[in-house]
């Protein structure tokens, strides 16, 4: 029971006693029913412990149905015996309480009416929904706008160069859970987003019929007291929205099932590729850089006749170019980088082009002794030159090398020492039918810069050349002459002699043996000058060779090199990213407006504690019509809809409280509803 602020109950002494005078004297301020009749005698039933008896009667101190000067008179005939059902004791007293006469609380007024009728202004708690609050939703926009630019700059990075794969992607891949490891955990931010805007919309449901009492015209029943969103799935009620006309339902529940795609499109944002990806700058050490060899350690022709057989089994079992060599290129020798997979690539190393330029004689003449038949005397033309050699032997191929020395045409290299001198490869065959050929090969060699890439696999190379400067001493001139890797003039060892023998074999051999490979008779490669071509590459392979030994010192200075791999590295998708970014401006935008147009509609409106709860639906219509009118015996739960039609209902913003009044087409319509339901039972049962 409530007392006023200015007046204090009873003392506990003698409550029973004193309750009825207090009562009385409370009643004739402020309730229409004072001159309800309670005798003396029954002061016991109404003591102080049973006070909310006399609050709970249908017109109370707070009732705003029925304000002064607006309801009907009531008669002193009207009185009639009552039994309260809202009685909390345990008793069965009767009190005579006044029965309204037909059309009581039906008056047509207006809400404006009934506002300025309520003097008394009762304090309301507002609890606005955390959801709905302006920290939420602009913490919510906030970190979905970030979410945007992000996706935008990584979807931009992505196409480029993407990510490193982690090792949560090698492990996924060990495991067999792939999709597990791609789809979860990327999925943590789309579950946060989704679980706010779910709660924000539920809280959006919760809150329509109390938006839609607050209209300044009122709402019907059916959109106010007794609309309930919250038992519909959003998919039910985003489509009952749009009937109902109920735009901020409709707004929450699209901006939800919104959120249910962001879920799948996160699942798939990511994919992992296998890709060539050159990594970062890596600092390693150089080994050799150019310069002519002046110590002449090479002189035991160790790496000589390596050469020369590596050039010989080139031709045979084709081994392909060995480290730091490729097309003539010798390049400056570095560390490679540890590893077996990938490409190391440097992007300016000094290098010796080494060629040989080779040409066929114009013509090669052969002629033998009658009386030594296995001695054969060959002259080969070059211009208005020879170079003369003899063979001896009865061997059916021949093969050898001379230094050039030509005769008859003033062209003499008797100055020029054996090592720099143009080399003859000459070939003889002696059967089918003795038939002879010879190369004349001229080395050169120069200094160039070059970029190079090593498959560190195999170490085979990849040559580009580059743009030489004048003033570049990383290719300094390596001098006028050039070695030609077969003579050596000097005092050689009986070691290093035999090693000199050895080279002069097999390059000669290895020519011999590419041009049976080409042609097995030999017969169009001698007369059709064949064997040129051959002696220029397989010399041109071997001067290549010799260049490490001779054109190279060593060099300790350090450079920067890149290594290129094929490798598995992760990548957005661009639809998934570009449906993902629309999806999240939408939300963003969405969630803003919805912010805005819910604060504007609520604006004013006294929200309680608990709201939700038993406790706060009973408070907002405690002591009001709306609690008359549901207060009769014969209102059940099927009749409550009835009970409460043919009114607009409003909430009284100051205090809180729900009331109603008669809204005439709103009679009319439900009275037509009600013949309509009847005439159906009527069929219902005529033709059951």
């Amino acid at each position: 029971m409530d007392f006023p602020r200015d007046e204090a109950p009873p003392a506990s002494a003698g409550l029973k006693a004193s309750v009825l005078v207090w009562a009385r004297r409370h009643s004739r301020h402020t309730d229409p029913l004072a001159s309800v009749h309670i005798d003396d005698d029954s002061s016991d039933t109404y003591s102080l412990e049973d006070g909310p008896f006399l609050t709970a009667a249908p017109n109370t101190p707070l009732s705003i149905s029925f304000p002064e000067g607006l309801s009907t008179p009531v008669s002193a005939s009207a009185v009639t015996e009552r039994t309260p059902k809202t009685s909390l004791s345990n008793q069965s007293d009767k009190t005579a309480v006044e029965t309204p006469p037909a059309g009581f609380g039906k008056a047509d007024v207006k809400f404006d009416d009934l506002e300025a009728a309520h003097e008394e202004v009762i304090p309301c708690g507002t609890n606005v929904p955390t959801p709905l609050r302006w920290w939420v939703t602009a913490l919510l926009v906030g970190v979905m706008a970030l979410a945007i630019v992000g996706l935008a700059v990584a979807l931009a990075y992505s196409a480029e160069k993407g990510w490193a794969a982690p090792l949560l992607v090698s492990y996924a891949e060990a495991t067999g859970f792939r999709h597990l490891f791609f789809s979860v955990p990327p999925l943590l931010l789309p579950i946060v987003f989704s679980a706010t805007v779910s709660w924000t919309e539920s809280e959006v449901r919760r809150l329509q019929p109390l938006v839609n009492l607050g209209r300044p015209d009122g709402r019907l029943p059916h959109q106010t007291l007794l609309l309930d969103y919250t038992q519909y799935n959003p998919f039910v009620a985003c489509c009952k929205s749009v009937f109902r006309r109920d735009g901020l339902v409709w707004l929450g529940t699209a901006l939800y099932i919104l959120t249910l795609t962001l879920q799948p499109l996160t699942g798939a944002l990511f994919t992992v590729r296998d890709v060539f990806w050159i990594g970062p700058d890596i600092v390693v050490n150089s080994t050799a850089r150019i310069g002519v060899n002046r110590v002449a350690n090479f002189m035991d022709l160790t790496a000589f006749q390596s050469a020369a057989s590596f050039a010989s089994a080139d031709v045979m079992y084709n081994v392909g170019s060995p480290p730091f060599a490729s097309g003539g290129y010798t390049v400056a020798e570095f560390e490679l980088p540890e590893g077996t997979n990938g490409t190391v690539y440097a992007s300016s190393r000094p290098a010796v082009l080494s060629q040989a330029a080779c040409v066929a004689p114009d013509s090669v003449a052969m002629t033998h002794d009658i009386n030594m038949p296995f001695i054969w005397h060959h002259t080969a033309n070059f211009g208005l030159c020879e170079q003369t050699w003899t063979v001896e032997s009865n061997a059916t191929y021949l093969y050898g090398v001379t230094p050039a020395g030509f005769t008859g045409c003033g062209e003499s290299f008797d100055g020029i020492p054996l090592q720099y001198r143009p080399v003859l490869f000459w070939f003889f065959a002696l059967k089918p039918s003795p038939m002879a050929s010879a190369v004349m090969c001229t080395p050169h060699a120069s200094g160039q810069n070059v970029g190079v890439a090593i498959d560190l696999a195999t170490r085979a190379m990849d040559v580009t050349p580059l743009q030489n400067s004048p003033d570049d001493a990383s290719v300094a001139n390596i001098g006028p002459f050039v070695y030609n890797g077969v003579f050596f003039d000097g005092d050689l060892d009986e070691a290093a002699s035999v090693r000199a023998d050895a080279i002069q074999q097999l390059l000669p051999g290895a020519i011999l043996e590419a041009a049976k490979m080409k042609d097995p008779l030999l017969t169009s490669t001698f007369f059709g000058n064949g064997t040129t071509g051959l002696a220029q590459d397989v010399y041109t392979t071997y001067l290549s060779l010799i260049a490490k030994s001779i054109y190279f010192v060593d060099d300790q200075s350090q450079i920067s090199v890149r290594v290129g791999a094929n490798c598995r590295r992760l990548f957005l998708v661009p639809i998934a990213a570009g449906f993902l970014v629309g999806v999240l401006g939408l939300l963003s935008i969405g969630t803003t407006v919805l912010f805005f147009c819910h604060k504007s509609a609520r604006a004013g409106l006294p929200l309680p504690p608990h709201l939700g709860t038993l406790g706060a639906a009973i408070w907002l219509t405690a002591q009001t019509d709306v609690a008359l009118a549901l207060a009769d015996r014969s209102v059940g739960p099927d009749k409550l809809a009835h009970a409460l039609a043919g009114h607009r209902y409003r909430i009284h913003k100051r205090t809180g409280r729900i009331f109603g009044v008669v809204d005439k087409e709103a009679q009319r319509l439900d009275e037509t509803r009600d013949r309509v339901g009847r005439w159906a039972a009527v069929l219902r049962w005529a033709t059951s």
